[in-house]
């Protein structure tokens, strides 16, 4: 992969070496990619993410449109059935307390009461059924859990494996040491969260080739970009040794849009 270590670069520097990175990984790992396209179209033929082209993207047909043959799509049946049997059961937390006394047991019940109310806050049981969905689908389902330091409160949200970039050569010896999402998010409403960025999201993604055609109409030339939309990538890396150890090196984590870089942070 790239030599240029996103991680090490100097504050401002950071989106064009991530961006660049990132492309290098999902070329070098195209194959798992569009497998997530192809799995999606097993289930749904139509669906846009799948690229909504008709049947014969499943394998089913030449053809396309629904009135060119009928069949049954088990793939989606059998889907469909698993989640129906998870879908009556909820996420219930559960704080362990083995060889505690009954002062221990009694904060635990209360910390799951308040974990149970987080959850029905946040509607995670209906989030954790649409990753189970997605694991069924892709092999993993994905829930991600955070900060949102604007609005002054925790987050929970789905996210898409089909948008989580790992180099798989780091996987090979156990815990990669740094992990991507890619984030489709409006030009608008990104500029309405870094208003400092304001100019320069604005320049964002508007660069164009020789002829005149716009060189960002779609992400690693599946994925189609919608009208006004920017790709954001969240980038985390993993500090290595103990903090306060002589070999110590902290890890970072950033949020970058094409040549901007909005959040940068140990």
């Amino acid at each position: 992969m790239s030599n240029e270590k996103w991680w090490q670069a100097d504050k401002g520097e950071v989106a064009r070496r991530v961006f660049a990175y990132i492309s290098e990984v999902e070329r070098a790992q195209s194959d798992i990619f569009d497998r997530f396209v192809k799995l999606a179209a097993l289930y749904d033929p139509y669906d846009h993410a799948s690229g909504g082209a008709g049947w014969w993207q499943a394998g089913a047909s030449s053809w396309s449109g629904p009135d060119a043959f009928v069949s049954e799509n088990l793939i989606a049946s059998n889907v469909d059935t698993a989640c129906a049997e998870i879908a009556a059961q909820d996420v219930r937390p559960r704080f362990m307390t083995d060889d505690g006394d009954w002062s221990t047991q009694r904060r635990a019940r209360h910390l799951e009461w308040y974990a149970e109310g987080l959850c029905k806050l946040y509607g995670v049981d209906a989030l954790c059924r649409d990753a189970f969905k997605d694991g069924a689908l892709k092999g993993t389902g994905l829930v991600k859990v955070f900060v949102d330091w604007a609005a002054k409160r925790p987050r929970v949200e789905r996210v898409l494996v089909d948008d989580i970039v790992v180099d798989e050569g780091e996987v090979r010896s156990g815990e990669p040491l740094q992990m991507h999402e890619r984030i489709f998010v409006n030009r608008s409403v990104l500029q309405g969260r870094y208003p400092e960025h304001y100019e320069e999201i604005e320049r964002a993604q508007t660069d164009r080739d020789g002829s005149g055609a716009a060189t960002w109409r779609y992400w690693a030339d599946y994925r189609p970009l919608e009208r006004d939309e920017l790709v954001a990538i969240e980038s985390h890396r993993l500090p290595i040794g103990e903090k306060g150890s002589e070999h110590y090196q902290a890890g970072r984590h950033t949020l970058c849009s094409d040549g901007v870089d909005l959040e940068d942070e140990e």
